[in-house]
């Protein structure tokens, strides 16, 4: 059994790093998301994602404790990471 930590990631439209993203829309950044965060045996418990120039998104997400440092490693290339 897996021992989980949270961390939680900020993503913001006007963020330089975000260049890749044309807009935040819910679908494409869920799924970004979901995509590494399940790459890394973890999984999102909570999200919130809004649209438009001011759009931004947050995300609660829980990674096995053993694959935290390349988690957030990969995450930090998309927004703010916290634990």
């Amino acid at each position: 059994m897996h021992q989980f930590q949270r961390l939680a990631v900020d993503l913001s439209a006007a963020q330089h790093d975000l260049d890749h993203f044309t807009c935040i829309r819910d679908v494409a950044v869920r799924a970004a998301v979901d995509t590494l965060i399940s790459a890394f045996d973890g999984y999102v418990r909570q999200s919130n994602v809004s649209s438009g120039a001011e759009g931004g998104a947050s995300f609660d997400v829980r990674i096995p404790t053993s694959n935290l440092a390349p988690a957030i490693a990969a995450l930090s290339h998309l927004g703010r990471v916290r634990s």
